[in-house]
């Protein structure tokens, strides 16, 4: 059971700051205002720095870092580990810049739900020559439906 931060008492003590350094707010509780108190209580250092905001040079720094990685052809998962930030940040950060950051439909195969043609399975079953992600861009398919369908037939 969670015990709330014992009342402020009267006299001397009300007129206390919170211990944290750079903290004036009054203390409540072990020398600490409820901000601190409440970080002390989840088991984070109350003096321990919270997340630091980017100055000005630090965010054109790394726009111009990940709008020259996006238009080298980098992938937006990499940019954003190189950078630092989450993946879905450097991706609304690069459309809010106007950096293309591709279109996910226009990866899709074109008849990704279509059955198998007959003649579509002896191509992928009897072209051994070329890789399974060849056939797959001959045949307008994703690799693994044609590894599944190569793998299937072999086990037939």
């Amino acid at each position: 059971m969670r015990s709330n931060p014992p009342d402020i008492l009267k006299g001397e003590d009300c007129m206390s700051i919170c211990a944290v350094v750079r903290c004036d707010r009054d203390a409540v509780a072990r020398g600490l205002c409820d901000r601190c108190y409440a970080r002390y209580r989840r088991g984070v250092s109350p003096v321990a720095p919270g997340r630091g905001y980017a100055v000005a040079e630090d965010k054109k720094r790394k726009r111009a870092e990940m709008t020259r990685r996006r238009e080298a052809g980098e992938g937006i998962a990499d940019i954003a580990a190189a950078v630092g930030v989450n993946t879905s940040t450097a991706s609304r950060w690069l459309r809010e810049w106007g950096v293309d950051v591709g279109n996910r439909k226009d990866v899709r195969p074109v008849n990704l739900w279509q059955p198998w043609t007959r003649d579509d399975i002896d191509f992928a079953v009897a072209r051994t020559d070329l890789t399974p992600a060849e056939r797959a861009a001959i045949l307008g398919r994703t690799v693994s439906a044609v590894q599944e369908l190569v793998r299937n037939m072999r086990e037939d």
